[in-house]
C-alpha cells in the first residue's frame, strides 16, 4: 500500500506529507499543562509551519522500499523533532543567535533561553522514546537508535555545529574547501543521510543501499550550499529567517570561501550527482530485471524541490 498518493503533482504530494507530519506531531507531543512552559515551547517549535523536507525524503524512500505507512509516519516525526531540536539550539545567542525561525520568533525569543534549551533537550530525547516504542523487532530498534545517535552526536550534527562555531570569527585560521565540506557533511548532511539509512534499516534492503546512501550524501551537501546562497540572495519572507546572518557572523560558508558563482557550480554538481545515483538504479540487476525509473520519480522530485524550490 502506498503511503501517499504518488500520482499527485509534487506540490500537492508535499502538502499531503506536511499534513501527515503535522497531524501526527499534534497527537504525539505532550499537551497537559503545569506551571512550566516546556510543553508549550516544544509544541510551538515543532508545529510551526515548515517545508518538512526530511519527512518528505522519508516518505518518498519508504514508498520506494515498501515500508508500512504506520512505520513511515513514526520515522517522519522522529526525524522532524530531531531537526526542530537542532534549530532551537542553533538559534540560541550562544550559537547562531537568530531571532527568527520559520517566519516566527525563535523559541528563545518567544519564551526564554532556559526554556528553549530544555525544549530542545526534551525533543531530542523524545525522538528516541518514540523509536523504542516502534512495533518492530528489537534488533531493528537498536539499529535505528544507533543510526540516529551517530547522525546527531559527537561524530555527526553536534560536531558539525562545533566546527561551524570554531571557524566563526577566526581570522588567523586559513580554511580550505575540505573544511567547509566537513562542516556541511556533519551539520546538515548527516541528518539527511539518516532519513535514508533509517528506512533502509527497516526494509533490510541490500540491493539499493549504496546508491541511496550516495544520493543522500550528495543531496545533503547540495542543500546546505543552497542554504548558504539563500543567506545572501534569499527573501526573508520565503525562507522564514533573516538574510545575511552568516556574513554578519563571519561564518565559514561556500560563498565566503569560493564566491557565489563557484557556489552555484558546486551546488549543481552535487545535485546532478544525486540524481545520477537514482538513474543508475534503472540498470539491470544480475537477474537481468529492471526497476522502472518511475519508482524513483518522487525521490527526484523531493531532491529538486530541496535545491531549486522556485522551479
Amino acid at each position: 500500500m502506498s503511503i501517499t498518493d504518488s500520482s499527485l503533482p509534487f506540490a500537492d504530494w508535499q502538502k499531503q506529507c506536511q499534513q501527515r507530519v503535522f497531524t501526527n506531531l499534534d497527537k504525539a507531543l505532550p499537551k497537559h499543562q503545569n506551571q512550566s512552559q516546556l510543553f508549550n515551547a516544544m509544541r510551538y517549535s515543532a508545529l510551526s509551519p515548515g517545508k518538512r523536507l526530511r519527512p518528505c525524503l522519508i516518505y518518498a524512500t519508504a514508498d520506494l522500499l515498501k515500508i508500512s505507512p504506520h512505520i513511515a509516519d513514526k520515522l517522519a516525526i522522529v526525524i522532524e523533532i530531531v531537526h526542530v531540536y537542532s534549530l532551537i539550539h542553533d538559534d540560541l545567542p550562544a550559537m547562531d543567535d537568530d531571532d527568527l525561525r520559520r517566519g516566527k520568533p525563535s523559541c528563545h525569543k518567544k519564551y526564554d533561553e532556559a526554556t528553549a534549551i530544555l525544549a530542545g533537550d526534551a525533543l531530542q530525547v523524545l525522538a528516541f522514546e518514540w523509536l523504542c516504542n516502534l512495533e518492530l523487532k528489537s534488533d531493528i530498534i537498536v539499529k535505528l537508535c544507533s543510526e540516529l545517535s551517530q547522525a546527531i552526536g559527537a561524530m555527526g550534527m553536534a560536531q558539525g555545529q562545533a566546527l561551524d562555531m570554531c571557524w566563526t570569527n577566526a581570522p588567523s585560521m586559513q580554511p580550505s574547501l575540505d573544511d567547509v565540506r566537513e562542516i556541511h557533511r556533519l551539520k546538515t548532511g548527516k541528518l539527511f543521510s539518516s532519513c535514508i539509512e533509517m528506512v533502509l534499516i527497516v526494509s533490510e534492503n541490500k540491493k539499493l543501499v549504496v546508491a541511496l546512501r550516495k544520493f543522500a550524501h550528495h543531496i545533503g551537501i547540495a542543500f546546505q550550499i543552497q542554504d548558504d546562497i539563500l543567506d545572501i540572495i534569499g527573501n526573508q519572507e520565503l525562507i522564514g529567517k533573516k538574510v545575511g546572518s552568516d556574513e554578519k557572523a563571519n561564518k565559514l560558508t561556500y560563498p565566503s570561501l569560493i564566491g557565489i558563482e563557484q557556489s552555484y557550480t558546486q551546488r549543481d554538481y552535487h545535485y546532478q550527482q544525486a540524481i545520477k545515483c537514482l538513474t543508475l538504479l534503472n540498470l539491470p540487476t544480475q537477474e537481468n530485471t529492471y526497476q522502472p525509473l518511475s519508482c524513483y520519480t518522487r525521490l527526484m522530485d523531493v531532491a529538486k524541490n530541496m535545491i531549486y524550490p522556485a522551479q
